[in-house]
């Protein structure tokens, strides 16, 4: 009596196969008995919000006792940015480069990086803007809205970034937007920011509190410049 089994065929390719069978590299009977479902995963390059969870995931999986999160700011903004052309596995194999380097318990520094993989050391690297805000500003392309309406959305999205990261501070929101405050109040007056009220001091107004840190004696334009667009980027309106 011949054996009887039951199993489920996956099949992964990198390839496309209707491609191919119009091309005759892939037979078309072979395809039609093994597609009976789909799923195709986009790039990395294409879904940057999946990068630092599963950069995480690789390396806590390595390092179960690492702090958490993993990564300071500037090694975050530099897993973010870095092209992956091994998708991936390109980011599962950097993350174990990192951990075969890393002593201790403590938060992943630009030292832990591998020496070709440091910032400084890697040519035509991304800028802030690439990636999701890119990405967002081709979609609006695509549908149709104008230069004037996507200028105004994105400086309607940083003034709001801004404001919430200061507790609805507009004073020292506009500092890192190297804007005024007036301007900032003028917009609260036309119904285009939001009142939302931001941390009080002992006498009950909102705290304004002292420019940030990081940054003394530069105008405000400079410390935005430095510390949040960085050089080659768009700068933002002073109107």
């Amino acid at each position: 009596m011949p054996a009887q089994s039951t199993f489920r065929l996956i099949c992964a390719t990198n390839r496309p196969l209707a491609d191919g069978i119009e091309g005759g590299g892939f037979r078309s009977d072979l395809y039609y008995r093994i597609a009976a479902w789909g799923c195709e995963l986009p790039p990395l390059r294409e879904r940057v919000d999946d990068i630092l969870p599963l950069a995480t995931y690789f390396l806590t999986s390595l390092i179960p006792s690492l702090c958490r999160p993993p990564f300071d700011p500037a090694v975050t903004e530099f897993i973010s940015s870095r092209d992956y052309p091994g998708n991936v596995r390109d980011l599962r194999l950097l993350m174990a480069r990192i951990a075969a380097r890393h002593v201790g318990g403590g938060p992943i520094t630009v030292g832990s990086l591998p020496e070709n993989e440091r910032p400084e050391n890697r040519p035509g690297r991304r800028t802030w803007w690439q990636g999701s805000f890119e990405k967002a500003i081709g979609n609006a392309v695509a549908v149709g809205v104008g230069l004037r309406d996507i200028g105004k959305m994105a400086q309607d999205t940083a003034i709001a970034a801004a404001v919430a990261a200061e507790g609805g501070s507009l004073r020292r929101a506009a500092l890192w937007l190297g804007v005024t405050e007036r301007a900032l109040q003028m917009r609260r007056s036309a119904g285009t920011l939001s009142s939302r009220p931001g941390r009080k001091g002992q006498d009950g107004q909102p705290e304004t509190g002292p420019r940030p840190t990081g940054h003394p004696g530069r105008p405000p334009g400079r410390a935005v410049q430095a510390r949040r667009g960085g050089e080659g980027g768009p700068p933002l309106s002073t109107a």
